[in-house]
């Protein structure tokens, strides 16, 4: 007995599929560069972090405050970007203050900002938009 044209339904489910896979992957490749981005940027954020505890400890030994914010980022060695720490001043009030002039009768307060780059190479460009092509963190401490 032969079954009419249009009741067979023998690969339906591989035409289905054929149908919905290159979205799949697409999906896919989206989480796994995403989940890169992140990666790469809570290690730059360790970094950051890393260097402001050491400015922290030592504020005006700018050699160790770059080594140790590029020795915390547990990424390929070169690939992270540790600019000179910025050494700023601001008045108990909060305004910003030269750190040779005194602000009346408040202590002056002193900061150390260790900024850390690295660049995001993604292995597709689906996420150009989403994902900035050079990742950044910024850790700000007080030292005084």
């Amino acid at each position: 007995m032969r079954l009419p044209a249009g009741a067979c339904r023998r690969g339906t489910a591989a035409v289905e599929f054929a149908l919905i896979a290159p979205f799949l992957l697409l999906l896919l490749g989206g989480i796994v560069e995403l989940g890169r981005a992140v990666y790469d940027s809570a290690a730059l954020a360790g970094a950051a972090r890393a260097g402001a505890q050491y400015a922290w400890i030592q504020p005006n030994d700018n050699a160790g405050i770059v080594a140790a914010a590029a020795a915390a980022s547990g990424l390929p060695a070169g690939s992270v970007r540790v600019s000179n720490p910025v050494r700023f001043c601001e008045c108990p009030d909060g305004t910003p203050s030269s750190c040779d002039v005194a602000c009346g009768t408040g202590a002056l307060r002193r900061f150390v900002q260790v900024d850390v780059q690295r660049n995001f190479g993604a292995i597709t460009n689906m996420l150009t938009v989403v994902v900035p092509s050079i990742l950044t963190a910024r850790a700000i401490v007080r030292t005084q």
